[in-house]
């Protein structure tokens, strides 16, 4: 979702392809290294008292990483205008695109916003019902 976000239109359906191609690749080479480097060689008792612990381990040290690496990714520039923070927002749109277009996708946000706001009332009928 983040990168279907943050992606420039003409790259984003490459680039979420990309990271589920990653993703199963990851678990392959994980299937791989379990089976060769841990399972083989040893008894299925091992396997089942010790070796387990071992192939979970060499699963959770990437997604550790990942999960540390997470911290260090900026918020979307949406979530960023939702929050009034148009100079954070306008940084992050700088670095992916030239300025023109910077300025552009960021009044895209504020505009929809806008449209959503002017809609807001059209649902907002529930709210009575259910009160």
């Amino acid at each position: 979702m983040y990168i279907g976000e943050m992606a420039p239109a003409h790259i984003r359906g490459r680039l979420v392809s990309l990271n589920q191609f990653a993703v199963i690749f990851g678990m392959l080479v994980v299937y791989f290294v379990n089976w060769g480097g841990i399972a083989s060689g040893h008894s299925l008792e091992w396997l089942n008292d010790i070796g387990w612990r071992y192939m979970f381990l060499s699963e959770a040290i990437p997604a550790l990483l990942f999960l540390g690496l997470l911290f260090t990714v900026p918020e979307t520039p949406r979530y960023l205008v939702l929050k009034k923070q148009d100079e954070k927002a306008m940084s992050i749109l700088s670095k992916i695109y030239e300025t023109t277009m910077a300025k552009a996708t960021m009044f895209e946000i504020k505009e929809s916003f806008d449209k959503n706001k002017s809609n807001a009332t059209l649902f907002s009928f529930g709210k009575k019902l259910l009160s």
